[in-house]
């Protein structure tokens, strides 16, 4: 099965800067003013496995995760899940359908037990009227999600598995790495999968280059997690950039 992901970041930074992209919204509001957005949500519990909301509902409502992680992902024709990105606590999400005020194209799975807030989005639109600093930093957000989604598209249209695998671990790097040392931290959980899944190829290809990146001191997997030498990796993808994957990596390319 191919699934595809893209992730949302919201602009560029050193290797080790506290991103604004996992603060969410925290990093455009002072913590009074999140209390009073957070004043005119309901919050909401949810179970891993539970859905938000799912694809078609007639839900209007815009959601601020709190605590835990949230999948959103859409199915293709032939049943294919095409995930578009996982939301981290501090996020927002669910904007998109209730600014086209139509059905949901998308659904919204607890990949962890969450807390949600939520408010319809009536509401929402009479608060970002008067709230000028969260408007402005929702038109970055979303312009940033583009020039991702543009860039991953770009990878695949590529056609090379092994560039998009090494460009994903570089991506969430940058989006969610925490410094640890001489290296980085992603820190969220990934299984072979889920990275499988986000670079829209198998289980196996992923397994095999990060073999190799682990051979090569590159990476560091434990319980999940990844830690990077960043340094490394990016030395690594510009001399990839100038080989086959096959003649880089040794192995087959997968699809």
């Amino acid at each position: 099965m191919t699934v595809i992901t893209t992730h949302d970041c919201y602009g560029d930074r050193e290797v080790g800067e506290e991103l604004p992209a996992v603060r969410g919204i925290a990093s455009c509001l002072n913590e009074d003013e999140l209390n009073d957005l957070l004043s005119c949500m309901q919050a909401r519990k949810f179970r891993k496995g539970d859905f938000v909301f799912r694809a078609s509902a007639t839900d209007q409502n815009v959601y601020f995760l709190r605590r835990g992680r949230i999948k959103l992902y859409r199915l293709s024709e032939e049943g294919r899940e095409i995930i578009m990105r996982f939301c981290v606590p501090g996020e927002l999400f669910g904007l998109i359908d209730t600014v086209r005020g139509m059905r949901r194209v998308i659904s919204a799975q607890a990949s962890d037990n969450s807390e949600v807030f939520a408010m319809t989005h009536n509401r929402f639109h009479e608060y970002l009227e008067t709230h000028g600093k969260l408007a402005i930093f929702i038109m970055k957000m979303f312009s940033r999600r583009v020039h991702v989604l543009g860039d991953m598209l770009t990878r695949f249209i590529s056609g090379d598995v092994n560039a998009r695998i090494l460009w994903l671990i570089k991506h969430l790097s940058d989006r969610h790495g925490v410094p640890v040392g001489n290296a980085i931290e992603i820190s969220i959980p990934l299984t072979h999968q889920e990275i499988a899944n986000m670079a829209g190829t198998t289980r196996q290809t992923v397994t095999s280059v990060l073999t190799e990146l682990r051979k090569r001191n590159i990476v560091v997997l434990e319980n999940q997690h990844i830690r990077v030498r960043y340094d490394l990796l990016e030395r690594m993808i510009g001399s990839h950039a100038a080989t086959t994957p096959t003649a880089r990596f040794g192995i087959d390319p997968g699809p």
